[in-house]
């Protein structure tokens, strides 16, 4: 079977700063780290990986890619924020990357990339720009999605009381809310409730809010 060539790059707006990039090619099998972290509350990535978030007394994460990649994979913690990147490089590789994070509890979620994220534990504020499926569980008061991109959110499982949505890729996403639901569309993707929330929309581009009751 043909192997599937990945390539993982970084946002073309730094290489237009004027940062050179060099690129890294995966060599290898596949070999697993434990890292042990400080406390965070955030979480931002940057890089193309399967993403699966986990409920647990400890902040660390684990992470699985060619042996070869794993000394210029960072997965750093400032501020309350774990940030996790490929700094400096561009990364090839015909095998996936994976990456699991472990913390009692988690705020937000910022993604810039490819790959799908699963997460045991509710998110009050997600952010894509990139491609790939979100899932989460749990229960949230307030719910801020902001995808720019073609990924899809699934959060039918995930209830919300509130939730502020702004839509401006050619994704999907799929919300339960209770109260009060609030939809900016600016793009050819849809957003799909459950729940017989109260609704304020505003539609500027081809997708729309959708009732799925």
């Amino acid at each position: 079977m043909r192997k599937l060539l990945l390539v993982f790059t970084l946002p073309m707006l730094l290489l237009s700063c004027g940062k050179e990039y060099q690129t890294l090619v995966g060599k290898g099998e596949l070999e697993s780290e434990t890292r042990i972290l400080e406390e965070f509350t955030n979480v931002k990535s940057t890089i193309a990986a399967n993403i699966q978030i986990f409920e647990s007394d400890e902040y660390k994460v684990v992470v699985t890619l060619q042996k070869n990649l794993i000394p210029y994979l960072e997965t750093t913690v400032k501020n309350g924020v774990l940030s996790i990147s490929f700094d400096g490089y561009s990364v090839s590789t015909n095998k996936p990357i994976s990456i699991d994070i472990y913390t009692p509890s988690l705020n937000e979620f910022t993604l810039t990339g490819s790959g799908d994220v699963t997460s045991e534990l509710p998110l009050s504020n997600i952010n894509l720009t990139g491609s790939g499926n979100f899932n989460c569980v749990g229960e949230v008061d307030n719910l801020n999605i902001t995808l720019s991109g073609s990924g899809n959110f699934h959060l039918f499982d995930m209830l919300a009381i509130n939730a502020d949505i702004a839509l401006t890729g050619s994704g999907n996403i799929y919300v339960t809310v209770i109260e009060n639901l609030k939809v900016t569309i600016t793009g050819s993707g849809n957003v799909y409730y459950k729940g017989n929330p109260s609704i304020n929309t505003s539609i500027l581009g081809s997708g729309n809010a959708i009732n799925s009751n």
